[in-house]
């Protein structure tokens, strides 16, 4: 009974020394009063001085708080947040980082402070610390698609591990809410081919899946639209391209792709020609085209323009001459009817074209079937030596070409004096 009543006893006093170790402990957490008081003042004058921009002055006392009371039992926490404003406004960046680190740590779901570190670690090329950040502020602001984009925009900077992998998750993520932004679409595009490893089937089905979510996007239809025309299947080609074209003419590849898909579509043709010489006004491959378009409309005056123009960007294409001839001999073949001597004048400015040309067939042919006027048909019409038939009203008097006629006449006019 008394070896029980000794271990009794043994217990019962380890049991309160125990106890009065933790009481102990406990009373060293605590503040003095003059403590308490120094830890208040420091951190009213340090938040006062840091309103009055005297930041080192701030930073002396706020430094005295965390001295005091290191772990923070009861100071604010907002300290290291003020310590840390005040770092940044002195650009002492490291020690600005240090803080916010610190008051995050004690206050996670502060948004300001995420924002700091969120810069910061971009800054500092901590990229994947700068994503993990923009998630918590992602997971507070879930409507804040922006944040995805710049959670993408981390990881394509980061280029290390599966960054590309994370990257495209995040564009695509963002993409769905916000389908136009072109830079996104780039990005996402550039990561796609680079994660194909030049394996053009699977960058076409990639290109497929996008375009299936976002039907819209300019980028992947240019580049699906790109892909089919290369492999021949030029009716998807065309469906895919002709939209790229409608939101945006300007992309030469485009049209020149398109010229080449609707090449019997004059239609097409016409407009498509428009926007290439417009992007391309030193060519004139597409003005030449487009006076055959019109020549072909028997639209003879914008067929001339045409022509016009195809000499002022490249006055050596002779073979132009040929085209404009034409002009003036679909004129004559749209009136009809027999040849009569104003047909014959109108032959005469599409023969002094040709021979400019060098067309030599062209201008024997029509010598040859007497549809130019002989020596008798400008005597018996020496006075209608004018354009005067409704159908030629679009021809200007004061036309240089025009001018062949009159050179032609007093040729035959020479010959019989």
């Amino acid at each position: 009974m008394k070896l029980f009543d000794v271990d009794y006893y043994k217990i019962i006093i380890t049991l309160i020394v125990i106890s009065l170790s933790v009481s102990f402990s406990l009373l060293g957490t605590e503040l003095t009063s003059e403590q308490n008081y120094e830890l208040r003042k420091s951190q009213s004058f340090g938040r006062e001085k840091k309103r009055q921009k005297k930041y080192r002055q701030s930073i002396g006392y706020l430094q005295n708080v965390i001295k005091i009371d290191p772990d923070f039992k009861v100071a604010k926490p907002i300290v290291c947040y003020w310590l840390g404003q005040c770092y940044e406004s002195l650009e002492q960046r490291d020690s600005a980082l240090v803080f916010y680190e610190k008051y995050q740590k004690l206050n996670p779901a502060h948004e300001n402070v995420l924002r700091k570190l969120a810069y910061y670690y971009g800054e500092e090329k901590e990229f994947d610390k700068a994503a993990d950040i923009a998630k918590i502020l992602l997971n507070k602001n879930t409507q804040n698609f922006e944040l995805m984009k710049e959670i993408g925009d981390y990881y394509f900077q980061w280029k290390k591990g599966n960054y590309k992998d994370s990257a495209l998750v995040w564009y695509k993520k963002y993409l769905k809410k916000n389908p136009g932004d072109k830079n996104v679409s780039q990005k996402l595009v550039f990561l796609m081919e680079k994660s194909s490893g030049g394996d053009k089937l699977d960058l076409q089905k990639k290109y497929e899946r996008m375009l299936k979510s976002n039907p819209e996007d300019l980028l992947v239809l240019k580049k699906l639209g790109r892909i089919y025309y290369k492999n021949g299947r030029k009716e998807l080609a065309g469906k895919l391209l002709s939209k790229v074209y409608e939101k945006s003419e300007a992309d030469l590849e485009i049209i020149k792709m398109l010229l080449n898909i609707f090449s019997q579509n004059e239609e097409k043709l016409e407009q498509l020609n428009i926007s290439a010489s417009k992007l391309a006004p030193e060519n004139d491959r597409f003005d030449k085209k487009l006076a055959m378009i019109y020549l072909n409309k028997r639209e003879f005056r914008k067929a001339r323009k045409y022509c016009l123009s195809v000499l002022a960007k490249n006055p050596e294409a002779k073979d132009i001459y040929k085209i404009w001839g034409d002009i003036y001999v679909g004129a004559v073949l749209e009136s009809r009817g027999d040849v009569d001597y104003q047909d014959k004048l109108v032959y005469l400015i599409a023969l002094g074209l040709y021979e400019k040309g060098g067309e030599v067939r062209m201008a024997s042919s029509l010598k040859l079937n007497n549809q130019i006027p002989s020596k008798s048909d400008f005597f018996i019409n020496k006075k209608n030596n004018r354009l005067q038939k409704k159908n030629y009203s679009w021809i200007d008097k004061n036309w240089n070409e025009v001018k062949f006629i009159d050179k032609y006449l007093q040729k035959l006019n020479g010959v019989n004096n």
